[in-house]
Order: structure tokens, then C-alpha cells, then sequence
């Protein structure tokens, strides 16, 4: 078969081994192909591939939307670090700025080391303040959006569920990498239309995905 073939040809004649994986990790590629551990090596290493895309564009959008918020934010109270009653996140990232380098850090560092859980937090529906520091202030780094901070919000704990199955390598074949790139446009757009352009220019996603090498299980994909 021609995908034997080209996965011989690939990996050398090496010949790989699940302890590398781990039996839980591996077991969803084994039964997307019916238990054969040969086929199941190709859509693992798929998975990383289309894993590896995705994330480029999270990177973009998650800077994106980071930098729009704090520009909104900082028109409220300028460089007075956070603007949320929980100072604990600003206190770590300061203090370990002060032990690792020996300074203390300046509004770039704090920015650059806060999370996308924590810029998600000013959209979430407690405390009740968020929603008047989204009429007053965050709306505004939206502007191509609906205006409605839940809608906002669920975009961004899509983005957030599907950053971290990247970073944690688990498995996307329950996902349709298609629709999730488009979720990371139209959020992207909402912050400038552009900037959503830019990222559809560049990104590799598509490419990975007319590669996969078995096609998915699932024929429909709920939003």
C-alpha cells in the first residue's frame, strides 16, 4: 500500500514503540484504526502536525487579544497592574522576575507573563463588575463584534479549550481543525478585520488537514 510506502520511507525503517507514547496516550489512534497499531502511527504523528498548525495561529490571536485588552484597560487606571481585585497572579510573576533576573518588573514583563486564562477572566460572568467593565471599557477592544461579552467570552473559552489540547499534546481527532481555524479568524477579525486576514494568509492548517491520513469518523460537526 502506498501509505506503507511513504511510512517507511519516513521513518527510515525505524521501528517505533508505544513506551514512547504511553499506552492511554496512544490508545485513541489505535481505536480510530480498528486496533492496528501500524495504521494508528499515522494519525498520531498527524495529530502533532495539525496540533503544531493550530497553534501558530492561537500564538497570533492570543497576542492579538492580549495587546487589545490592555490598551482598553490601561485608559482606566494607567500601568496600575491588575484591574481585578486578585493582585496574587501580578505578585508571582513579579517576585519571579525579582529571583530569576534580580529587577523588578516592568509593565512589558507582567503583560508578556500573563496567561490567556487570565484575560479570559475580565469576560466571565462573576464578579458581576465584569459586565460594567465591558459596557465601559473592554467592548471597545472588540469592535467588530457582536458587543455582547458572552459571545466574546465563549469564542475565548474555545480558544482557551483547544490551546491547551495543543499544549498538552492530547488528542484533536474528536475535533474538526477546519471549523476550530475558523473560530480563530472570526476572533481575531473581531479585534481588527485584518489582523484576521493576516493570520488566513499564513496559516498551514488547511494543508495539514487535506493531509490527514485516514479520514475522520465523525461526518458532522456541532457549533
Amino acid at each position: 500500500r502506498r501509505h506503507a510506502v511513504d511510512d517507511t520511507i519516513r521513518t527510515m525503517g525505524v521501528k517505533r514503540q508505544r513506551s514512547w507514547v504511553s499506552e492511554a496516550r496512544f490508545k485513541p489512534y489505535l481505536e480510530e484504526c480498528g486496533g492496528s497499531e501500524d495504521d494508528a502511527w499515522r494519525p498520531y504523528e498527524w495529530n502533532a502536525r495539525v496540533s503544531s498548525a493550530l497553534s501558530e495561529c492561537i500564538h497570533h490571536v492570543e497576542v492579538l487579544l492580549r495587546n487589545a485588552m490592555i490598551a482598553e484597560l490601561e485608559t482606566l487606571h494607567p500601568l496600575q497592574y491588575p484591574w481585578h481585585s486578585d493582585n496574587s497572579t501580578i505578585h508571582q510573576i513579579a517576585q519571579k522576575k525579582r529571583r530569576s533576573a534580580g529587577v523588578s518588573a516592568d509593565p512589558d514583563d507582567i503583560i508578556a507573563n500573563l496567561n490567556l486564562g487570565y484575560w479570559q477572566q475580565f469576560l466571565q460572568d462573576k464578579p458581576a463588575d465584569n459586565e460594567d467593565l465591558w459596557r465601559t471599557t473592554l467592548r471597545r477592544a472588540f469592535p467588530h463584534s457582536r458587543g455582547d461579552r458572552k459571545t466574546v467570552l465563549n469564542a475565548m473559552e474555545d480558544l482557551f479549550e483547544l490551546r491547551n489540547r495543543c499544549a498538552h499534546q492530547d488528542s484533536l481527532l474528536g475535533f474538526d481543525p477546519s471549523v476550530e481555524l475558523k473560530k480563530i479568524i472570526k476572533l481575531a477579525r473581531w479585534v481588527d478585520p485584518d489582523a484576521g486576514r493576516w493570520i488566513e494568509s499564513i496559516e498551514q492548517v488547511t494543508g495539514v488537514v487535506d493531509a490527514r491520513p485516514i479520514p475522520p469518523k465523525m461526518n458532522a460537526v456541532i457549533i
